[in-house]
């Protein structure tokens, strides 16, 4: 796979400019630390994820702690997405696949690492799902939806947003910081009634439809195809 793949599949999560812009710290610039420096993210996490209750973390709060046990600094974990997508270009890996372990484990250390000092995020932890069965998930939760339009709003000079759920119109605009130039709401009806709400919560084989675990994947999208056709 070229490298216009390996960027698409293996992006790095969306950062400030003046931060893209620096270099790659030294103490991750060879692959041999570098890939001993996500080992021990991944035995960090790990160890974090065998707590038995559900808690939500400052960010502020669990950076520092994994710091202090990883004896590194925010700046070498904002760039393990980087460092993970010039190794896998590198190396000319064809199964992409395979990697998104890592990526994961790599874009939470960037984002980690980029906003843990800010307000905007929040660490939250479930150690079962909504049916108590052991299913360890440990979040990076975005509080401020501005810094996912920033980047959009940034490259393309003219966006439009459209949507049936866009109302209040003014409290859209305030939320993903940004002021309208023109804003309109249109009126629709029908002269019968071809939409009809329904809400399914499990599928056949009562796995819920709720929290899209990857280990789930397959069976999820068979459960709803088959309450598509």
């Amino acid at each position: 796979m070229g490298e216009s793949g390996v960027s698409e599949l293996l992006g790095a999560p969306v950062l400030p400019q003046d931060i893209v812009e620096e270099t790659v710290p030294g103490n991750i610039r060879r692959a041999e630390h570098f890939v001993s420096f996500l080992r021990r993210i991944v035995e960090y996490l790990r160890e974090k994820m065998t707590i038995q209750h559900v808690f939500q973390e400052n960010p502020k709060l669990f950076l520092n702690q994994m710091q202090n046990t990883l004896m590194t600094d925010a700046k070498s974990l904002r760039f393990c997405s980087e460092r993970l997508k010039s190794l896998v270009t590198t190396l000319e890996v064809e199964n992409l696949a395979e990697m998104t372990p890592l990526q994961l484990v790599s874009d939470f250390a960037t984002l980690l690492g980029t906003y843990g000092r800010s307000d905007n995020f929040a660490i939250i932890f479930e150690p079962t799902d909504h049916s108590g069965i052991p299913d360890p998930l440990l979040q990076l939760a975005c509080l401020d939806a501005s810094l996912g339009i920033k980047p959009v709003f940034a490259r393309f000079q003219t966006v439009i947003l459209t949507s049936g759920t866009i109302s209040p119109l003014n409290l859209y605009s305030k939320i993903l910081g940004f002021s309208p130039i023109v804003a309109r709401s249109l009126s629709m009806s029908m002269e019968r009634k071809c939409i009809c709400p329904m809400i399914v919560s499990r599928g056949p084989d009562q796995v819920g439809f709720s929290r899209a675990q990857r280990r789930l994947m397959r069976r999820l999208c068979r459960s709803i195809s088959g309450l598509l056709l």
